[in-house]
């Protein structure tokens, strides 16, 4: 028997699951009818990690294939340093063994978000982060986002959320 392959698809992942890294309180809002979560200008750097949570498999060519993954965030008042994203492969071994990551370095930011200094400009943003040679989600395996703000003393960030695109293959 074959596989099927249902491509195509797309999971949003709200900001509410981020985890968010750094002192500053991130409230929730409305506006316009959208839901977002916005810290307030704080003189402190912050780290913003996005979880992926797709079917995997102990089958290396089953489960999902993760192909992209958009952020859409705001960045008012001022400018900000936004350090590259960087995508994390987290492995989940047996018991006894410690959990580990390493950068998956199978990733490239669109034209747009390849610069710091063209990430962190005043206004709203969708970075569109692809894999080069997109993986399988395996068994007791976790991909995560990562990116830094630096200078955020005089910026607002507000998170709109994220959308990773994948195939499935079952």
């Amino acid at each position: 028997m074959g596989y099927v392959n249902i491509s195509r698809l797309s999971q949003f992942i709200p900001p509410s699951d981020f985890v968010k890294v750094g002192t500053g309180t991130w409230t929730e809002k409305i506006s316009d009818f959208v839901l977002c979560q916005e810290r307030a200008a704080l003189a402190a750097d912050i780290q913003v990690y996005v979880p992926v949570s797709l079917m995997s498999s102990p089958i290396k060519t089953q489960g999902a294939k993760i192909f992209s993954l958009d952020l859409w965030f705001k960045i008012a008042v001022a400018d900000v340093d936004m350090l590259a994203p960087a995508c994390f492969k987290t492995t989940l071994d047996t018991n006894g063994s410690p959990v580990s990551a390493v950068v998956y370095e199978d990733v490239i930011s669109d034209a747009a978000h390849s610069s710091p200094f063209t990430a962190g400009v005043i206004g709203d943003h969708k970075m569109s982060l692809t894999f080069t040679h997109p993986p399988y989600f395996l068994e007791d395996t976790i991909y995560s986002f990562g990116f830094a703000i630096n200078g955020t003393n005089t910026a607002v960030i507000t998170l709109f959320g994220a959308q990773v695109s994948y195939q499935l293959r079952i």
